[in-house]
């Protein structure tokens, strides 16, 4: 994840979705931009990782936890990390869902625990989140859940996920932001995203996802 954020963004984010101020500055202007623009360029890319399903256990935990799709979870982590839980970037992101280490430090995970898979997907869900719920206040919507946002929001907050909140209201994305969406869109339409029917929670997952189809 290459959202290398200033000090206290994360808080700033926090307040900016949970409270009734207007958009802090660091989220930046564009809003009139067309909502579609940097979508439609959007390229899925045909790369495939290694299937895991070590952590699902602690995808489901998570995602539930923070209200979103355990299946985008995935995608994220195997766009990220390919399901290893020790990586490290070049630019110090930490972990499954690559995590900055002053990213994790503000939501309340230290540094050194970036490397344990619960922690990392615990920091990079309420992240998420937080992405989530400030992209609902700065278009003017409500609700709470992955799958209450229409697609063009949910590739904006990877896109934010990636590249930093700033993108979250940006009329258009670096290529290698564009390109990371691509990724992880093709990956949460693919097998690569599916969870095992092992746990309870997964089963229930997977019986409402069968149900609304």
């Amino acid at each position: 994840m290459l959202n290398v954020l200033i000090a206290g963004a994360v808080l700033s984010l926090r307040a900016f979705a949970s409270g009734p101020e207007e958009a802090p500055a660091w989220i930046g202007q564009g809003l009139e931009a067309e909502k579609g623009s940097p979508e439609a360029r959007v390229q899925a890319v045909p790369e495939r990782p290694r299937r895991s399903d070590r952590f699902d256990h602690l995808i489901m935990r998570h995602a539930r936890r923070n209200a979103l799709d355990p299946g985008l979870v995935k995608a994220i982590i195997a766009t990220e990390s390919q399901f290893t839980a020790h990586c490290v970037s070049p630019s110090g992101a930490l972990g499954l869902m690559q995590v900055m280490p002053a990213t994790g430090s503000e939501l309340g995970i230290p540094e050194g625990a970036l490397l344990d898979p619960e922690a990392n997907i615990r920091a990079g869900t309420d992240y998420l989140n937080l992405l989530f719920r400030a992209a609902w206040r700065l278009y003017g919507m409500r609700g709470r859940g992955f799958h209450e946002s229409p697609p063009w929001l949910r590739q904006r907050v990877i896109a934010a996920y990636h590249g930093g909140p700033r993108l979250l209201a940006c009329a258009d994305w670096p290529p290698k932001t564009r390109d990371y969406v691509g990724k992880v869109l093709q990956r949460l339409e693919s097998p690569v995203s599916e969870l095992r029917p092992g746990s309870d929670d997964a089963g229930v997952y997977l019986a409402s996802k069968a149900a609304s189809q």
